[in-house]
């Protein structure tokens, strides 16, 4: 049987797992924390550009007129945080979660 090391590793992989599938699960049902958002962000092309107290500040590179604001507490960005930043860069929903750039 599953002695107490060999489930304890079980169990934090399945948590791994189960944490970068709700970021990317039913493409925006899930809000996200702001460490995960700002990794997305660098891999589509956004640059930091300053940060104002808690607030970050990244480059839009499809929209360069707009910026990407973000507070960076701890715990999760809101849904509605997420949408208006996939709205701010004129992509699509899905393009966001799961496009490749």
């Amino acid at each position: 049987m599953f002695n107490s090391v060999m489930l304890r590793t079980i169990l934090l992989e399945v948590m791994a797992l189960s944490s970068i599938l709700s970021f990317q699960s039913g493409a925006g049902s899930q809000a996200c924390s702001s460490r995960q958002l700002e990794r997305r962000l660098r891999e589509i092309g956004c640059e930091l550009l300053r940060t104002a107290g808690s607030h970050r500040h990244y480059s839009n590179p499809f929209r360069p007129d707009r910026f990407i604001t973000f507070a960076g507490h701890p715990g999760d960005v809101p849904r509605g945080i997420i949408a208006d930043i996939v709205e701010d860069l004129g992509i699509a929903r899905d393009q966001f979660y799961f496009g490749k750039f």
